[in-house]
């Protein structure tokens, strides 16, 4: 979620009117809607969260590397 500003937005929206649990479960929802419809039809991802376009540009911040030990 911290990669996707679409699905952290969405997330936000929930929260702020359900609050973090909830949130946190519709989000979740909807990913594993994502992955079943994947799957069960043998596509690729659509590219859509929430009826939402999601940004496929590369990001230089995943994977997140491990900070150095103190």
């Amino acid at each position: 979620m911290q990669y996707f500003p679409e699905v952290k937005a969405e997330f936000q929206h929930w929260k702020r009117r359900k609050g973090k649990p909830i949130a946190r479960a519709l989000i979740v929802k909807e990913l594993a809607a994502i992955v079943y419809a994947m799957l069960s039809k043998g596509e690729p991802f659509n590219k859509q969260f929430h009826g939402h376009p999601v940004a496929t540009t590369e990001r230089s911040t995943w994977p997140r590397l491990p900070d150095p030990p103190a």
